[in-house]
């Protein structure tokens, strides 16, 4: 049961992981500079340490088991969904 549930989260958790490392590297996330979304420009920053691995890695381990949502912040529910 579990194995079933695992994949069905992990392949579009792992596809929304890849998305956004493609745009990242591909420049269409653009780091804002105002103020009050600070948070934002440091998250989509060319200086950030994103890589394909860790989109990878991110989609198929770290969202479920180790609740790190560094390419999505939305995915941060995906442990609870993933225990029931």
């Amino acid at each position: 049961m579990f194995l079933r549930r695992y994949v069905r989260l992990a392949l579009p958790i792992t596809a929304s992981c890849l998305l956004f490392y493609i745009l990242w590297r591909s420049g269409v996330l653009i780091a804002y500079t105002e103020p009050e979304l600070k948070w934002a420009a440091d998250l989509y920053s060319p200086k950030s340490d994103f890589s394909l691995v860790g989109a990878l890695n991110a989609g198929l381990f770290n969202v479920i088991f180790a609740v790190s949502n560094k390419y999505n912040p939305v995915l941060w529910t995906m442990k609870f969904e993933f225990i029931g």
